[in-house]
């Protein structure tokens, strides 16, 4: 079925003027645009313009300049525009489906569309300069085939995809290294790695400076480096509040937090506060080099602390869209005051807008500083019914021994289990022991790669697919997160399953 929208008649204009020799190549245009030839299914057309009208963008009034190849994102094969974001989600969902998921019904198929600009909360960018003493430059790994550079510097902080107040902290951080009297970062010769965490509500920010220890650096001012390191954390915070804090403090508003890392050091430094938040407890009081980012505008009524260095997703609207999908979706399913059992957990991203759902609520994660955050998110929002174990998913049967004998039923068992593992999916045994596990009537699975394709023949003895929605958290890359919902076969009717807006 050839799809005739407005999105599609668009980009077959803007190809046709292409070939003419008008505006931009076909090439330069990267291989992800040049496939929106192919012929689109109306029914991705569909669901990517309504979730894009959702978030108030004007497709057709939003469309790709036809100019000069710089005015594209550096580094990233797409122009920045909604009409090129547009069709590239289009294109990334149906190749999906047609490859992995070719029978699902239309109407089981969802999609959380981004922001088309200011999306991404947080990035880490090269450092480099123009030339042996010409000005900073931050570059990102290039993702465009057509450049052969393996860096794509960005001049003046102008990074479309990044928060208004990242390019502002990111214009400040240049100023700062190249300020007239010299620069006004310690050691910033040894400078390589800089990495940007912003908020949702933007109370919160956080600039994180990675050194290379002087026997690790090319330059000949390494010992200089050296010297710096030996600095007392009160001198370098003062220094640093005289210097880039204080640039940063007069173009973001809220607490602004710098962190100097490399092999050997840590030292933060904060200045400014967060604007009518009660954070309680020892949220103010972090653990030596540790910086923190408080967030209350991912889920409705509650907050999430975050540490940098961490992992966090990157784009806050497809996570608060997620997670608004996800509660919607269960609740649909019938489960209130159901038994959540959840796989790899983390510091409680999902735990945190989903609890309110659940009775009881047992969350593993391996990694003992998001277990360390998680616990301390579940006490920021009174989720006192969760437990959170420092362990290996593929312990589950022990795991949910201990839980019985922390209150949790074993004779019931969870009733919904949430899984959301690395890349490459879930061990197969595991898969097969979740499916095998008899009081569990839903699972959720959140993939990052490819591995819901890899575990669907363990999971599919057991399981059948219900609802299959597109999270885009990295637009203008080939990269798209799936959230799938399965039912136990035999027991819960797709028919029961009413997927509701909230």
């Amino acid at each position: 079925m050839v799809c005739s929208c407005s999105v599609c008649a668009d980009i077959g204009a803007a190809l046709a003027a292409a070939s003419r020799g008008g505006g931009e190549s076909p090439a330069t245009r990267g291989e992800v645009v040049r496939s929106a030839a192919m012929d689109m299914d109306p029914v991705v057309c569909e669901r990517v313009a309504a979730a894009l009208e959702a978030l108030g963008v004007d497709v057709d009034g939003d469309a790709a300049s036809e100019g000069p190849r710089e005015h594209r994102l550096r580094g990233f094969v797409m122009p920045v525009s909604g009409l090129s974001y547009a069709v590239q989600l289009a294109v990334k969902m149906q190749a999906e489906l047609q490859a992995n998921w070719p029978r699902l019904e239309s109407e089981r198929v969802h999609v959380v569309a981004s922001p088309v600009r200011s999306h991404r909360l947080r990035l880490k960018f090269f450092v480099g300069r123009s030339g042996s003493d010409g000005p900073h430059r931050l570059g990102i790994s290039n993702t465009d085939p057509e450049d052969p550079r393996r860096t794509a510097f960005i001049i003046d902080g102008d990074f479309p995809i990044a928060t208004e107040r990242m390019q502002r902290a990111m214009r400040a951080l240049l100023a700062s290294l190249d300020a007239p009297g010299g620069s006004e970062i310690p050691s910033a010769e040894s400078l390589h790695v800089v990495n940007f965490v912003d908020t949702m509500d933007g109370q919160d920010f956080v600039v994180t400076l990675y050194h290379l220890s002087p026997s690790e650096s090319k330059d000949e001012q390494g010992s200089s480096g050296q010297e710096d390191a030996k600095m007392t954390t009160e001198t370098w915070s003062t220094v640093m509040q005289k210097g880039l804090l204080a640039r940063l403090a007069q173009v973001l508003e809220g607490r602004v937090t710098a962190v100097w890392r490399s092999r050997k050091c840590v030292r933060t430094a904060s200045l400014g506060q967060r604007s009518g938040l009660d954070v309680g407890g020892d949220l103010d009081s972090p653990d030596e080099g540790e910086a923190r980012v408080l967030e209350t505008g991912l889920f409705p009524g509650r907050r999430l602390c975050q540490v940098e260095g961490s992992f966090s997703n990157p784009n806050g609207a497809i996570t608060r869209g997620v997670n608004d999908w996800l509660h919607a979706t269960l609740k649909g399913c019938g489960v209130a005051n159901a038994r959540l059992l959840e796989l790899c957990s983390g510091c409680g991203n999902h735990t945190v807008g989903l609890a309110d759902l659940f009775a009881r609520v047992v969350c593993v994660e391996i990694d003992p500083h998001l277990v360390k955050q998680a616990r301390r998110n579940l006490a920021l929002n009174g989720l006192d019914h969760v437990q959170v174990f420092c362990d290996d998913m593929r312990r589950l049967p022990r795991i949910l021994r201990r839980a019985a004998r922390g209150g949790w039923d074993a004779a019931e068992g969870p009733t919904v289990c949430l899984v959301d593992p690395p890349r490459r999916g879930l061990p197969d045994e595991l898969a097969s022991f979740v499916g095998e596990l008899d009081s569990v009537d839903f699972l959720v699975y959140v993939a990052c790669g490819d591995g819901l394709e890899r575990n669907a023949a363990a999971l599919a003895a057991n399981f059948e697919l219900q609802e299959l929605c597109f999270a885009d958290h990295f637009p203008y890359t080939h990269f798209i997160e799936k959230v799938a919902v399965f039912a136990r076969r035999g027991r819960v009717s797709p028919s029961t399953m009413v997927v509701t807006s909230e």
